[in-house]
């Protein structure tokens, strides 16, 4: 249906689709997340992290256009805390046929 009153309308088509992550460095316990704009409303995001399996989880991108993903905040591509070192989030949205990816590094604290 249509969007509540007041809300924002959705971004206007020939936006430019584009990924950003609110942190590029943390620990292992650090909330990385991703967050997708100028998506066309209701398309489902595959998320993926380095090599593994695609995540459980898929966010569906909402009628403003935008999605938003902790990685690992339900542990579903580490049981415990992120491992150190570099990591890759790669971003699937139905619908496009490119990836997109940013990354982030995990200090060994």
């Amino acid at each position: 249906g249509p969007p509540p009153p007041g809300a924002v309308p959705p971004p206007r088509s020939g936006g430019r689709p584009a990924i950003t992550l609110n942190q590029t460095f943390g620990d292992g316990n650090t909330a990385f997340v991703v967050s997708g704009s100028g998506f066309a409303p209701g398309r489902k995001v595959t998320i993926r992290l380095d090599t593994r399996p695609a995540s459980p989880y898929t966010p569906v991108v909402d009628f403003g256009g935008a999605f938003n993903y902790a990685v690992n905040q339900s542990h579903e591509f580490f049981p415990g805390k992120i491992p150190p070192g570099a990591h890759r989030v790669t971003v699937t949205v139905g619908g496009l046929s490119r990836q997109m990816a940013a990354a982030f590094t995990v200090n060994s604290l």
